[in-house]
């Protein structure tokens, strides 16, 4: 959920089993949105940013970092 002056947005996640590693998501999910507001996107723009790069560190728990084309292709 983001809430800005401009409104209010929810975006789904992915459904991810507690036994799954999900160190690192959430600061992917943080890195992505600050970024894409940074740069001028729109809050929902910047949600989906967000979402897609934590979901692509949980698709790639090992990793100590979604690439970027990982997170492309989820949003």
């Amino acid at each position: 959920v983001l809430a800005t002056r401009e409104g209010v947005w929810q975006a789904p996640a992915l459904n991810v089993p507690a036994t799954t590693g999900t160190t690192g998501a959430g600061d992917c999910f943080l890195a992505a949105l600050v970024w894409a507001l940074d740069r001028g996107d729109a809050p929902a723009d910047a949600l989906r940013w967000g979402v897609a790069a934590g979901d692509a560190a949980l698709l790639h728990p090992r990793s100590p970092r979604p690439a970027f084309q990982d997170t492309c292709r989820i949003i």
